[in-house]
């Protein structure tokens, strides 16, 4: 994830948790523990901790790998990944609409010029 991107998401997603923060005690399962997304009972091995919200999240369900955050946050990522890229292209286009307006421009004149 690039710094940028990293920057404008961290802003806007809620802190669930603190980093460090354990994880919220399943009492009828003895040593296992509750994920905060799918709210499964896991095992503590099976759990991590996402950087971005502090969320403890189950491996097998809630987690990507991939980007080693949660699946809640991933969407977030997700979309705003999105969301760069559609202002570029938009951007670009845009740039590309005066390019080609300029151009259209430059020949009227031209044409202008050669009659007189």
């Amino acid at each position: 994830m690039s710094e940028n991107l990293y920057k404008k998401v961290s802003k806007n997603i809620k802190i669930v948790r603190d980093q460090g923060d354990p994880p919220q005690p399943s009492f009828d399962m003895g040593d296992s523990f509750i994920c905060d997304l799918c709210k499964g009972i896991i095992e503590r091995e099976g759990l991590s901790q996402c950087g971005l919200c502090g969320r403890w999240a189950c491996r097998k369900n809630c987690w990507s790998s991939e980007s080693m955050i949660c699946n809640s946050c991933g969407g977030i990522v997700k979309l705003y990944s999105q969301s760069i890229e559609l202002e570029r292209t938009a951007q670009k286009s845009s740039e590309e609409n005066v390019s080609e307006i300029s151009e259209s421009i430059t020949e009227k004149v031209k044409k202008k010029m050669k009659r007189k």
